[in-house]
């Protein structure tokens, strides 16, 4: 039985997910960035607790880990 999809074409679709889903972040990171100076401790806490953010600071750096539900990608804005 042939398989109705060509190869390749799903890792075409999955790579081009991706990029917008790297698109939207960069999106929304932007967005997020300049509204923090408006961010009270309050409200920064909350979303380093919505996160998961976890930090672990050394003198060569630091490794920051968390989770970001893919849903919060879709990026939709309303206008006033």
């Amino acid at each position: 039985m042939a398989s109705s999809t060509q190869p390749g074409k799903s890792s075409e679709k999955s790579a081009g997910k991706m990029m917008n889903l790297e698109a939207n972040l960069k999106e929304l990171c932007g967005r997020i960035v300049a509204d923090l100076d408006k961010c009270s401790n309050e409200d920064k806490k909350d979303a380093y607790a919505y996160l998961d953010l976890q930090v672990k600071a050394t003198p060569e750096g630091a490794d920051i880990k968390g989770y970001l539900d893919p849903r919060v990608l879709t990026t939709g804005q309303t206008s006033a």
